[in-house]
This record gives structure tokens, sequence and C-alpha cells, in this order.
């Protein structure tokens, strides 16, 4: 038997094991606090403050709301690092290439100076 007269959106809630009361989710008061660990290590509630579940649901919305927008703000960050990174990469990359050829070209000069030392030594 229900003892009021529930409107859409109601939630249904046991009085006792006959009685069923109608009530608004948003009117629903629940305990907000931190959590503490006791001696044995189980958790309780500590300071609690009543608050309506409404709210508390709009609170974790705005919290999450402002948590994706920072994440976002950190992905937008991290690709600009990514990026500057790899061109940072592309130079090193470059100059590498052009030690290489600057020591290759090198080692072909030492050559033929060599050759040139040989041919003077065998001219004497």
């Amino acid at each position: 038997m229900i003892n009021n007269i529930p409107n859409k959106g109601d939630m249904l809630i046991y009085v006792d094991s006959n009685t069923q009361k109608a009530i608004n989710p948003n009117d629903l008061l629940i305990y907000v606090g931190t959590i503490i660990l006791d001696d044995k290590g189980n958790k309780k509630l500590g300071t609690a403050v009543p608050k309506k579940l409404g709210v508390v649901l709009s609170d974790l919305t705005n919290d999450l709301d402002s948590t994706k927008k920072e994440l976002n703000e950190l992905k937008i960050s991290y690709r600009k690092t990514i990026n500057d990174l790899a061109s940072i990469n592309q130079v090193l990359t470059d100059n590498i290439a052009l030690q290489n050829m600057e020591i290759n070209d090198l080692k072909q000069q030492v050559k033929q100076i060599k050759k040139i030392l040989e041919e003077i030594n065998n001219e004497k």
C-alpha cells in the first residue's frame, strides 16, 4: 500500500513491510564526508554533512566536466610537445647524416693524401 500519490520519476521506498512511500530522488538526503580507517583497517564515514542527492550529483557532474576540460587541455599540450620533439629529432637526424657525409669526405681526402704521399715517396 502506498501512503501518498506518486508523481512521475518518484521512487517507492518501504516504510515498513507493508507500506511504501513515494519520494522524489532529489529529496533524498545522503551523507557526504571523508572516509577514515579505524584501527582494524575498516572504512568508516568521518565527519559528514547531509546533502540532497540532486545537489551531490550536480556537483559531481560539474567536477567531471572540469576534469574533462583539464584533460583536453593536457592532451593539446602533450600533442604540441610531441610535435616539437619530433621536429627536434628530425633536425638531429639530419645533422648526424651531414656529419657522416663530412666524415666520409674526410676519409676520402685522407686516402687521396696518402696516395699522393706514397707517390712522392716512391719518386724519391
